[in-house]
Protein backbone atom coordinates (compact mmCIF):
# COMPACT_ATOMS: atom_id res chain seq x y z
CA UNK A 1 0.00 0.00 0.00
CA UNK A 2 2.70 2.49 0.99
CA UNK A 3 4.79 1.62 -2.07
CA UNK A 4 1.81 2.30 -4.34
CA UNK A 5 1.10 5.61 -2.60
CA UNK A 6 4.67 6.88 -2.74
CA UNK A 7 5.92 5.46 -6.06
CA UNK A 8 2.78 5.24 -8.21
CA UNK A 9 0.51 7.92 -6.79
CA UNK A 10 3.49 10.17 -6.11
CA UNK A 11 2.64 11.17 -2.53
CA UNK A 12 5.28 11.42 0.19
CA UNK A 13 5.47 13.05 3.59
CA UNK A 14 8.77 14.63 4.56
CA UNK A 15 8.70 16.12 8.02
CA UNK A 16 5.51 18.14 8.18
CA UNK A 17 5.36 18.72 4.44
CA UNK A 18 3.64 16.79 1.66
CA UNK A 19 5.78 16.28 -1.43
CA UNK A 20 4.12 15.39 -4.72
CA UNK A 21 6.01 13.71 -7.54
CA UNK A 22 5.02 12.17 -10.89
CA UNK A 23 1.62 10.46 -10.83
CA UNK A 24 1.29 7.16 -12.71
CA UNK A 25 -2.35 6.57 -11.79
CA UNK A 26 -4.41 7.31 -14.90
CA UNK A 27 -8.05 8.26 -15.39
CA UNK A 28 -10.14 5.30 -16.51
CA UNK A 29 -13.06 7.24 -17.97
CA UNK A 30 -14.31 10.68 -18.87
CA UNK A 31 -12.71 13.42 -20.99
CA UNK A 32 -9.31 12.91 -19.29
CA UNK A 33 -9.22 9.15 -19.89
CA UNK A 34 -5.60 7.97 -20.14
CA UNK A 35 -4.21 11.12 -18.48
CA UNK A 36 -2.97 11.32 -14.86
CA UNK A 37 -5.81 11.70 -12.39
CA UNK A 38 -6.68 15.18 -11.15
CA UNK A 39 -4.99 16.61 -8.06
CA UNK A 40 -8.14 16.45 -5.86
CA UNK A 41 -8.51 12.75 -6.69
CA UNK A 42 -4.84 12.17 -5.83
CA UNK A 43 -5.41 13.85 -2.49
CA UNK A 44 -8.39 11.57 -1.80
CA UNK A 45 -6.46 8.43 -2.78
CA UNK A 46 -3.49 9.46 -0.63
CA UNK A 47 -5.73 10.09 2.37
CA UNK A 48 -7.46 6.72 1.92
CA UNK A 49 -4.17 4.88 1.45
CA UNK A 50 -2.66 6.38 4.60
CA UNK A 51 -5.77 5.48 6.58
CA UNK A 52 -5.58 1.88 5.38
CA UNK A 53 -1.82 1.70 5.99
CA UNK A 54 -2.36 2.51 9.66
CA UNK A 55 -4.59 -0.52 10.14
CA UNK A 56 -2.95 -3.62 11.58
CA UNK A 57 -5.06 -5.70 9.17
CA UNK A 58 -3.33 -4.17 6.13
CA UNK A 59 -0.19 -6.28 6.44
CA UNK A 60 -0.70 -9.21 4.07
CA UNK A 61 1.06 -10.29 0.85
CA UNK A 62 -0.60 -9.82 -2.54
CA UNK A 63 -0.38 -13.58 -3.10
CA UNK A 64 -2.14 -14.48 0.16
CA UNK A 65 -4.55 -17.39 -0.61
CA UNK A 66 -7.04 -15.88 1.86
CA UNK A 67 -6.79 -12.41 0.34
CA UNK A 68 -10.55 -11.87 0.00
CA UNK A 69 -11.05 -12.61 3.67
CA UNK A 70 -8.15 -10.28 4.55
CA UNK A 71 -9.57 -7.45 2.43
CA UNK A 72 -13.03 -7.79 3.96
CA UNK A 73 -11.54 -7.72 7.45
CA UNK A 74 -9.47 -4.66 6.54
CA UNK A 75 -12.53 -2.76 5.31
CA UNK A 76 -14.98 -3.99 7.96
CA UNK A 77 -14.49 -1.09 10.45
CA UNK A 78 -15.99 1.30 7.87
CA UNK A 79 -19.10 -0.74 7.02
CA UNK A 80 -21.28 1.54 9.20
CA UNK A 81 -20.12 4.42 6.94
CA UNK A 82 -21.03 3.11 3.46
CA UNK A 83 -19.93 6.17 1.49
CA UNK A 84 -16.46 6.18 3.04
CA UNK A 85 -16.29 2.37 2.84
CA UNK A 86 -16.90 2.54 -0.91
CA UNK A 87 -14.26 5.24 -1.26
CA UNK A 88 -11.66 3.05 0.48
CA UNK A 89 -12.77 0.11 -1.67
CA UNK A 90 -12.22 2.19 -4.79
CA UNK A 91 -8.71 3.14 -3.64
CA UNK A 92 -7.88 -0.52 -2.99
CA UNK A 93 -9.21 -1.34 -6.43
CA UNK A 94 -6.64 1.02 -7.99
CA UNK A 95 -3.87 -0.55 -5.91
CA UNK A 96 -4.71 -4.08 -7.07
CA UNK A 97 -5.32 -2.92 -10.64
CA UNK A 98 -1.76 -1.61 -10.72
CA UNK A 99 -0.51 -4.93 -9.31
CA UNK A 100 -2.24 -6.77 -12.17
CA UNK A 101 -0.74 -4.41 -14.76
CA UNK A 102 2.72 -4.94 -13.27
CA UNK A 103 2.31 -8.72 -13.44
CA UNK A 104 2.46 -9.15 -9.66
CA UNK A 105 -0.90 -10.95 -9.51
CA UNK A 106 -3.14 -12.55 -12.13
CA UNK A 107 -6.49 -11.11 -11.09
CA UNK A 108 -7.88 -8.12 -9.25
CA UNK A 109 -9.58 -9.51 -6.10
CA UNK A 110 -11.62 -6.34 -5.63
CA UNK A 111 -13.96 -7.61 -8.34
CA UNK A 112 -15.38 -9.97 -5.72
CA UNK A 113 -15.79 -7.30 -3.02
CA UNK A 114 -19.28 -5.80 -3.12
CA UNK A 115 -19.98 -2.14 -2.56
CA UNK A 116 -21.70 -1.20 0.65
CA UNK A 117 -25.35 -0.31 0.17
CA UNK A 118 -25.82 3.44 0.42
CA UNK A 119 -29.19 4.87 1.36
CA UNK A 120 -30.72 6.71 -1.58
CA UNK A 121 -31.33 10.40 -0.98
CA UNK A 122 -35.01 11.32 -1.11
CA UNK A 123 -34.58 15.07 -0.74
CA UNK A 124 -36.56 17.71 -2.61
CA UNK A 125 -35.29 21.26 -2.08
CA UNK A 126 -38.19 23.66 -1.41
CA UNK A 127 -38.24 26.86 -3.48
CA UNK A 128 -37.88 29.02 -0.36
CA UNK A 129 -34.79 27.10 0.79
CA UNK A 130 -33.28 27.33 -2.69
CA UNK A 131 -33.90 31.05 -2.76
CA UNK A 132 -32.24 31.61 0.63
CA UNK A 133 -29.22 29.45 -0.21
CA UNK A 134 -28.59 31.16 -3.54
CA UNK A 135 -28.99 34.59 -1.94
CA UNK A 136 -25.99 33.75 0.24
CA UNK A 137 -24.10 32.57 -2.84
CA UNK A 138 -24.61 36.00 -4.42
CA UNK A 139 -22.17 37.46 -1.87
CA UNK A 140 -18.72 35.88 -2.24
CA UNK A 141 -16.33 36.51 0.65
CA UNK A 142 -12.95 36.28 -1.09
CA UNK A 143 -9.60 37.39 0.35
CA UNK A 144 -11.39 39.27 3.17
CA UNK A 145 -13.53 41.21 0.68
CA UNK A 146 -17.18 40.82 -0.32
CA UNK A 147 -17.33 40.25 -4.07
CA UNK A 148 -20.31 39.90 -6.40
CA UNK A 149 -20.98 36.16 -6.41
CA UNK A 150 -24.03 36.26 -8.67
CA UNK A 151 -22.18 33.94 -11.06
CA UNK A 152 -22.25 31.23 -8.36
CA UNK A 153 -26.02 31.47 -7.94
CA UNK A 154 -26.43 31.47 -11.73
CA UNK A 155 -24.45 28.23 -11.96
CA UNK A 156 -26.90 26.65 -9.52
CA UNK A 157 -29.76 27.97 -11.67
CA UNK A 158 -28.17 26.31 -14.70
CA UNK A 159 -27.85 22.93 -12.93
CA UNK A 160 -31.46 23.26 -11.75
CA UNK A 161 -32.90 24.30 -15.12
CA UNK A 162 -30.95 21.72 -17.10
CA UNK A 163 -31.64 19.09 -14.40
CA UNK A 164 -28.41 17.24 -15.14
CA UNK A 165 -25.64 15.91 -12.93
CA UNK A 166 -23.41 18.84 -11.91
CA UNK A 167 -20.30 17.36 -13.58
CA UNK A 168 -22.08 17.40 -16.97
CA UNK A 169 -22.97 21.06 -16.50
CA UNK A 170 -19.45 22.10 -15.46
CA UNK A 171 -18.01 20.42 -18.56
CA UNK A 172 -20.25 22.37 -20.95
CA UNK A 173 -18.54 24.29 -23.73
CA UNK A 174 -19.97 27.47 -25.16
CA UNK A 175 -20.12 25.87 -28.61
CA UNK A 176 -22.57 23.23 -27.33
CA UNK A 177 -25.33 25.80 -27.02
CA UNK A 178 -27.22 27.19 -30.00
CA UNK A 179 -29.55 30.17 -29.56
CA UNK A 180 -32.18 30.56 -32.27
CA UNK A 181 -32.64 33.92 -34.01
CA UNK A 182 -36.38 33.43 -33.60
CA UNK A 183 -38.17 31.01 -31.27
CA UNK A 184 -39.42 27.86 -32.96
CA UNK A 185 -43.06 26.95 -32.44
CA UNK A 186 -43.27 23.29 -31.38
CA UNK A 187 -47.04 23.37 -31.03
CA UNK A 188 -47.43 23.31 -27.27
CA UNK A 189 -44.28 25.32 -26.51
CA UNK A 190 -41.62 27.56 -28.04
CA UNK A 191 -37.96 26.53 -28.29
CA UNK A 192 -35.46 29.40 -27.95
CA UNK A 193 -32.34 27.30 -28.45
CA UNK A 194 -30.80 23.90 -27.85
CA UNK A 195 -27.95 22.48 -25.77
CA UNK A 196 -26.26 19.38 -27.19
CA UNK A 197 -24.23 17.19 -24.86
CA UNK A 198 -23.66 13.59 -23.76
CA UNK A 199 -23.95 12.40 -20.17
CA UNK A 200 -20.51 11.45 -18.85
CA UNK A 201 -21.89 8.39 -17.06
CA UNK A 202 -23.90 6.73 -19.83
CA UNK A 203 -22.58 8.56 -22.93
CA UNK A 204 -26.22 9.05 -23.96
CA UNK A 205 -26.56 12.05 -26.25
CA UNK A 206 -29.14 14.66 -25.26
CA UNK A 207 -30.56 17.59 -27.20
CA UNK A 208 -32.10 19.81 -24.56
CA UNK A 209 -34.32 22.52 -25.97
CA UNK A 210 -34.31 25.80 -24.06
CA UNK A 211 -37.25 27.81 -22.88
CA UNK A 212 -36.83 31.59 -22.80
CA UNK A 213 -35.46 31.60 -19.24
CA UNK A 214 -32.75 29.03 -19.96
CA UNK A 215 -31.81 30.82 -23.19
CA UNK A 216 -31.47 34.09 -21.25
CA UNK A 217 -29.33 32.31 -18.65
CA UNK A 218 -27.04 30.91 -21.37
CA UNK A 219 -26.70 34.44 -22.80
CA UNK A 220 -25.86 35.70 -19.30
CA UNK A 221 -22.83 33.40 -19.05
CA UNK A 222 -21.65 34.34 -22.55
CA UNK A 223 -21.94 38.02 -21.64
CA UNK A 224 -20.25 37.39 -18.27
CA UNK A 225 -17.21 35.96 -20.08
CA UNK A 226 -17.15 38.99 -22.37
CA UNK A 227 -17.30 41.45 -19.46
CA UNK A 228 -14.53 39.57 -17.65
CA UNK A 229 -12.46 39.49 -20.88
CA UNK A 230 -12.20 35.71 -20.61
CA UNK A 231 -11.34 33.64 -23.66
CA UNK A 232 -12.21 30.02 -22.95
CA UNK A 233 -14.04 27.20 -24.69
CA UNK A 234 -15.87 26.45 -21.44
CA UNK A 235 -19.13 28.18 -20.58
CA UNK A 236 -18.52 28.37 -16.82
CA UNK A 237 -15.33 30.18 -15.82
CA UNK A 238 -13.95 31.93 -12.73
CA UNK A 239 -14.05 35.76 -12.72
CA UNK A 240 -10.96 37.95 -12.79
CA UNK A 241 -10.90 38.60 -9.04
CA UNK A 242 -9.58 35.06 -8.46
CA UNK A 243 -5.83 34.48 -8.15
CA UNK A 244 -3.64 33.85 -11.20
CA UNK A 245 -3.92 30.07 -10.93
CA UNK A 246 -7.71 30.07 -11.18
CA UNK A 247 -8.94 33.25 -12.84
CA UNK A 248 -10.54 32.67 -16.25
CA UNK A 249 -10.22 28.90 -15.77
CA UNK A 250 -13.05 26.37 -15.93
CA UNK A 251 -15.15 26.36 -12.75
CA UNK A 252 -14.52 23.17 -10.79
CA UNK A 253 -17.25 20.99 -9.35
CA UNK A 254 -15.56 20.87 -5.94
CA UNK A 255 -15.37 24.65 -5.72
CA UNK A 256 -19.12 24.96 -6.14
CA UNK A 257 -19.80 22.04 -3.82
CA UNK A 258 -17.86 23.80 -1.07
CA UNK A 259 -19.59 27.12 -1.81
CA UNK A 260 -23.01 25.45 -1.71
CA UNK A 261 -22.26 23.74 1.62
CA UNK A 262 -21.17 27.05 3.14
CA UNK A 263 -24.23 28.91 1.83
CA UNK A 264 -26.52 26.11 3.01
CA UNK A 265 -25.15 26.47 6.56
CA UNK A 266 -25.43 30.27 6.48
CA UNK A 267 -29.05 29.94 5.36
CA UNK A 268 -29.74 27.80 8.42
CA UNK A 269 -30.12 24.42 6.72
CA UNK A 270 -26.87 22.81 7.89
CA UNK A 271 -25.99 19.91 5.61
CA UNK A 272 -29.60 19.13 4.72
CA UNK A 273 -29.34 19.92 0.99
CA UNK A 274 -26.61 19.01 -1.49
CA UNK A 275 -25.71 20.59 -4.82
CA UNK A 276 -26.56 17.33 -6.60
CA UNK A 277 -30.11 17.52 -5.21
CA UNK A 278 -30.82 20.22 -7.80
CA UNK A 279 -31.03 17.51 -10.48
CA UNK A 280 -33.82 15.71 -8.64
CA UNK A 281 -35.58 18.99 -7.94
CA UNK A 282 -35.51 19.88 -11.62
CA UNK A 283 -36.54 16.46 -12.95
CA UNK A 284 -39.36 16.14 -10.42
CA UNK A 285 -40.76 19.55 -11.35
CA UNK A 286 -40.42 18.84 -15.07
CA UNK A 287 -42.35 15.58 -14.63
CA UNK A 288 -45.14 17.43 -12.82
CA UNK A 289 -45.14 20.13 -15.50
CA UNK A 290 -44.78 18.26 -18.79
CA UNK A 291 -45.32 14.61 -17.86
CA UNK A 292 -43.26 11.80 -19.40
CA UNK A 293 -40.03 13.11 -20.97
CA UNK A 294 -36.42 12.14 -21.65
CA UNK A 295 -34.73 15.10 -19.99
CA UNK A 296 -32.88 12.93 -17.47
CA UNK A 297 -31.31 10.77 -20.18
CA UNK A 298 -32.35 7.56 -18.40
CA UNK A 299 -32.81 4.28 -20.24
CA UNK A 300 -34.85 2.46 -17.58
CA UNK A 301 -38.12 3.21 -15.81
CA UNK A 302 -36.46 2.46 -12.47
CA UNK A 303 -33.93 5.26 -12.94
CA UNK A 304 -36.63 7.67 -14.15
CA UNK A 305 -38.62 6.98 -10.99
CA UNK A 306 -35.51 7.36 -8.83
CA UNK A 307 -35.23 11.01 -9.91
CA UNK A 308 -38.95 11.77 -9.61
CA UNK A 309 -39.73 12.30 -5.96
CA UNK A 310 -43.40 13.18 -6.46
CA UNK A 311 -45.78 10.94 -8.42
CA UNK A 312 -48.93 12.80 -9.64
CA UNK A 313 -52.71 11.05 -9.44
CA UNK A 314 -40.26 11.88 -25.25
CA UNK A 315 -38.92 15.02 -26.37
CA UNK A 316 -36.97 16.86 -23.69
CA UNK A 317 -37.36 20.53 -23.00
CA UNK A 318 -37.00 23.02 -20.17
CA UNK A 319 -40.04 24.67 -18.60
CA UNK A 320 -38.46 25.88 -15.33
CA UNK A 321 -38.58 29.57 -14.54
CA UNK A 322 -36.91 31.09 -11.50
CA UNK A 323 -36.75 34.74 -10.52
CA UNK A 324 -34.32 35.96 -7.90
CA UNK A 325 -34.77 39.40 -6.44
CA UNK A 326 -31.80 41.55 -7.40
CA UNK A 327 -30.42 43.57 -4.50
CA UNK A 328 -29.58 47.15 -5.36
CA UNK A 329 -26.39 48.55 -3.96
Amino acid sequence: MKKWRTEVLGHQIKGKSIVWSECRVLSLRGPNKGAPIAKPTRVDYASDARQLEQSGDAKFPLSDPQILRKIRKLLSPWLPMPTHYNGLKNTLNRVFLHAVQEGLIDRNPMIDIRKAAEEKRQVLIPDEAYRKITEHLCVHRHNKRDMDGTWRAKICDLIYMMSQQPIDVFNLKESQGELYDKPIDRGDYFAYGVIRFARHKTKIGIELEMNEDLADLWKWFVEFKRKEAVISEYLLVYPRYFDKRSRAQQVKHRTMQAAWRDACKKAGYGGMYHLRDLRKKGLTEEFLSQGENDKGGHETEAMRNHYRLIKPPKRARTTIKFDREQKTK
